[in-house]
């Protein structure tokens, strides 16, 4: 069979074919199945644990929610934020054979005057989720998906063919807007009007035409889909994810005008029918989140998983201006022919210029299973195909005096990168021309030194971060990388001596490798019961003083979360009531349960070596000071006994409690929670008899006995909660109300 050479003449791009496989921890194996250099194979250490990427993304968030406003001459923080997060993921996936591809690849899509399609096959559910649309090429300084050259595709790999389909113009949009009653209002008539301003000047063409559907229930969609051909299908409304079924949905409304979730499986079922139907465009939130255990669990995966060959759907909310402009550009691209891919990519570079300040362009996400992007033959009306137009041309520049014209103006501008490329490709012609030398080694040293500059300012702003997130060894560890590289940079070293001497302040918090740490400053306290205490027992007297010197104790006993980050990092046994291996569902902020002794230990071995410290249960006496201080007060707040301040069997909750439920009102003197009540908790100490002495045995960490528990836990009553009260048990016994806390001694590093 004789090749169509016109529909091959169409291809604008080669593809470069990425894939992310499923991992182990934080890595991945990373594949180019397919590119114009060939295969390549590495391996993808992603760069943040959960604690750092959920810090990037909210950054992220921030720089979504301050987009726009007047030009500035350089970055906000939040935009530079997002400028470092997208290149940590372009550095963290272009591993070094696969960049090696990667900048082959583009040379060869350079000399045929096409582009570079990114095809990204993702394998592993907590990779899918991530906003791959921000990579930043650091070599290139820009991101990939901001040029018309290397759109960025989340491909599908599916068992049927996609066809283009033949269309005689105009392209028709079904366009829905749903507004539940009990939903925040949409402004239905300003929703349309928006799409209408977009694709004002191709409907006036014959190229594009939009019907509005009259209803917004399910039953309006499948007989408008019945009575009419559609091309693309345009949904303006509330969507989300149901984390119950693990499914995306999107919100339509009843008859009575009350919201009705429509999970993306039905819609899927509903639209896949039309066989002319060729992109649904999503402009709801949420529309491309997905789970992280299931690849095609977000709403637009679904419905290409379904047969639409293409789904543009949105990972935040993105503004009306954005969306009007991206709308118009994304439209007229794909009305004049050029590939969905292609048009997705024209649309984000006319909204970086029409919208300033902003990031919004990344909002948009596009999942694809057209294997060339190519959805539509577009045709006149009399029949005749019309060719589609192609990607501009890149200038031929072929004479050395124009393009070294060109690089010296750059470097006038002190434009070091465009000045490099440019003398590279004057040296590629003509070697020794003029001074092409000599200006490249410039533009290289300025490209260095930039690349320095941005790295110590890199430093500077994560230490200020940690610094005023309380997070002191993350602060210090920062500020010495800095210190080492350029000591004056910001008076970095006279900050670093600041930290380094100053002391906390008593119920002072700090985060210590995830887990937020409250200071308790050294000094003596009143330790056990005198007889004034008519609930005292025996092993509690006689009361005495105790010299403790300064430590750090966690805030809260260990979530369920925390513990299951040490379980799937060590492979350590998983708590007995982690039914099927997981952590009850809503129990992730409970203290962790049915832990022994050895394994809390193990634990408080395991978090130490990720801050690079030693880190350890609490002793006995460390742990009565933090939790009633100096003044032998009965319980953590004084006295008294409330059962609204503790979760003891006073308060009938008949379980465990997330962590900090009773917090402030039920805290210690220096802020620790749940020191009464919730669950008992491990301390290193042996149990002897009294008055404590660390020095008789107690303390030693291979000695055989039973260990002292302090607290009671929800199952007991407010004797067991005051702050004196010891138990002991065997250190292997992991009963369901045992838990734990952390302690570093005497100082987080500095």
């Amino acid at each position: 069979m004789q090749e169509d050479s016109s529909r091959l003449g169409r291809s604008s791009y080669l593809d470069f074919d990425l894939e992310i496989g499923t991992g182990t921890g934080r890595d991945y194996p990373v594949a180019v199945l397919e590119s114009p250099a060939g295969e390549a194979r590495g391996s993808m250490h992603f760069p943040f644990d959960r604690l750092a990427l959920e810090n990037r993304l909210l950054t992220l968030q921030n720089a979504l929610l301050r987009s726009g406003g007047p030009p500035r001459r350089s970055l906000s923080p939040e935009e530079q934020a997002v400028q470092d997060f997208g290149r940590e993921l372009f550095e963290a996936l272009f591993t070094p054979e696969v960049r090696s591809c990667f900048d082959v690849s583009l040379r060869e899509a350079d000399q045929q005057r096409k582009g570079l399609r990114l095809k990204l096959r993702i394998q592993s559910p907590e990779m899918a989720v991530l906003p791959w649309e921000y990579l930043y090429h650091p070599g290139q300084a820009e991101y990939v998906s901001l040029s018309t050259r290397t759109p960025i595709v989340r491909y599908l790999e599916m068992p049927q063919r996609i066809q283009p389909l033949a269309v005689a113009p105009p392209l028709r949009i079904l366009g829905m807007i749903a507004s539940p009653s009990e939903l925040p209002s949409l402004n239905v008539e300003r929703e349309k009007e928006r799409i209408e301003r977009a694709i004002r000047d191709l409907r006036a063409c014959g190229l594009v035409d939009v019907t509005w559907l009259p209803g917004q229930t399910w039953r309006d969609l499948l007989r408008a889909m019945r009575q009419g051909e559609w091309h693309i299908f345009h949904f303006v409304g509330h969507g989300g994810f149901d984390r119950q079924t693990g499914e995306g949905l999107i919100v339509l409304a009843d008859r009575e005008g009350r919201a009705a979730r429509f999970h993306a499986k039905q819609l899927g079922r509903l639209l896949a029918n039309h066989a002319c139907l060729r992109l649904v465009l999503l402009n709801s939130c949420e529309g491309a989140k997905g789970s992280e255990r299931d690849i095609f669990s977000s709403t637009a995966a679904t419905l290409v998983r379904r047969g639409i060959p293409a789904v543009l759907a949105m990972q935040d909310e993105i503004t009306d201006d954005a969306a009007i402009e991206f709308a118009r550009q994304f439209y007229e691209a794909l009305a004049d022919g050029i590939p969905v891919d292609g048009a997705m990519a024209e649309a984000r570079m006319a909204l970086s210029f029409a919208v300033t300040n902003t990031v919004e362009w990344g909002t948009p996400v596009l999942y694809m299973h057209s294997p060339d992007g190519v959805l539509f033959e577009m045709a006149e009306t009399r029949g005749e195909r019309v060719p589609a137009r192609p990607l501009p041309e890149w200038p031929r520049e072929a004479e050395g005096d124009h393009l070294y014209r060109r690089a010296s103006q750059a470097v006038e501008a002190e434009q070091w990168e465009e000045a490099l490329r440019l003398l590279r490709r004057v040296q590629e012609q003509e070697a020794g021309y003029r001074e092409t030398e000599r200006l490249l080694v410039r533009a290289e040293a300025e490209i260095a030194k930039q690349k320095r500059r941005a790295e110590l300012h890199a430093l500077y702003e994560q230490a200020q971060a940690a610094r005023k997130a309380g997070d002191r060894s993350g602060a210090v560890s920062a500020l010495e990388k800095l210190v080492a590289e350029a000591p004056d940079f910001h008076g970095a070293a006279g900050m670093l001596d600041e930290l380094k001497t100053a002391a906390p302040a008593p119920g002072e918090v700090h985060l210590f490798a995830g887990v937020e740490m409250v200071y308790v400053p050294a000094g003596k306290f009143w330790m056990g019961s005198d007889d004034s205490d008519t609930a005292a027992q025996d092993d509690e007297k006689p009361q005495h003083e105790v010299f403790v010197g300064g430590f750090w104790i966690g805030r809260t006993p260990i979530t369920n979360k925390e513990y299951g980050r040490f379980v799937d990092a060590t492979g350590q046994q998983k708590p007995q009531h982690w039914k099927l291996g997981r952590i009850p569902e809503g129990k992730e902020d409970h203290p962790v349960v049915c832990v022994g002794w050895h394994d809390a230990q193990a634990y408080c071995r395991w978090r130490g070596e990720q801050a690079g410290v030693a880190s350890r249960l609490p002793t006995e006496a460390e742990w009565e000071k933090a939790a009633r201080g100096s003044d032998g007060r009965r319980y953590p707040w004084g006295d008294e006994f409330h059962q609204d301040k503790c979760n003891s069997r006073e308060g009938s909750a008949g379980d465990t409690t997330p962590v900090g439920k009773y917090s402030p009102q039920g805290d210690s003197p220096y802020g620790c929670a749940d020191m009464a009540g919730n669950v008992w908790e491990w301390t290193s100490s042996l149990w002897k008899s009294y008055p404590y002495d660390a020095e008789d045995g107690r303390e030693d960490p291979d000695a055989g006995g039973y260990r002292v528990l302090r607290g009671g836990s929800w199952d007991n009553s407010r004797n067991l909660a005051r702050c004196a009260y010891r138990v002991d048990a065997r250190p292997d016994n992991n009963w369901s109300g045992y838990g734990f806390r952390v302690v570093v001694a005497p100082t987080l590093p500095s």
